[in-house]
């Protein structure tokens, strides 16, 4: 299974349990539009650190009604050395996930993670009504690596715009990666649209990659249906405006 991001990702499982949803048209998507490119920085533009960073995502306060911060389960249950016990406990199940081409498994990983030579970068997950969930992610670049960053972002969703794969169960899941149709957003914005599939079910992810500055931005609304446009514009917006430092919500 492609990676999605981890509300996303949360969301395929849920569906897939409950049974709910259904599947939308036989192109889901509008293929992806010419790369966008980065203005150079300006000469000696600082870096945010990564507590400068982490500090401007948006909260839950900034989100509708209902989210809420989705945090690492951790490891479940306890070893041998934890318990004093030299019993292994049960064996876990093999993990049968795949990705082809095994590339688009990079698709919505962290920035930080799909490019080299971020110098600091944050994240936040939240989970909302209805399998919805935001995922926001930024890492910041040196101007030498900037652009080939955000280029590599884009050229990875070009290249994947139809994979498929199986989830840890062996499921099978299709994914179809096209334009959104966000409004420009920051210094330079591409709108995109991922579509995942698996048995007749649906999942809408609207994405927008964008640069502010020395940072790079990206931001996932996923949900059984598409999240409200308008509300995404105006998160999109206050994230972008924070970024900055703008004062304001």
């Amino acid at each position: 299974m492609g990676y999605l991001s981890r509300g996303a990702a949360a969301g395929v499982a849920a569906l897939l349990l409950a049974a709910l949803g259904g599947c939308g048209a036989d192109d889901p998507v509008t293929p992806l539009g010419t790369p966008v490119t980065v203005p150079d920085l300006p000469s000696g533009t600082p870096l945010p650190p990564v507590e400068t960073l982490r500090t401007r995502l948006l909260t839950v306060a900034d989100l509708p009604t209902g989210f809420a911060p989705l945090t690492d389960p951790g490891p479940t249950g306890l070893d041998s050395a934890d318990t004093g016990s030299s019993d292994p406990g049960p064996t876990a199940a093999p993990d049968r996930s795949r990705t082809d081409p095994a590339e688009c498994a990079r698709v919505l990983a962290p920035i930080a993670q799909q490019q080299t030579g971020a110098a600091a970068a944050a994240a936040v997950h939240y989970g909302g009504p209805e399998l919805t969930s935001i995922d926001i992610d930024v890492a910041s670049f040196p101007a030498a690596r900037l652009t080939p960053a955000f280029t590599g972002l884009q050229d990875l969703l070009h290249r994947c715009a139809h994979y498929s794969g199986t989830d840890a169960d062996g499921i099978e899941v299709d994914y179809a990666v096209g334009r959104g149709d966000q409004p420009a957003a920051g210094d330079a914005s591409v709108s995109v649209r991922i579509v995942t599939r698996s048995q007749g079910l649906e999942l809408t992810s609207d994405v927008v990659l964008s640069a502010v500055g020395p940072t790079l931005l990206q931001f996932a609304a996923s949900g059984q249906q598409p999240v409200d446009p308008r509300l995404l514009t105006d998160l999109v917006s206050t994230q972008v405006r924070r970024l900055r430092g703008t004062p304001g919500p």
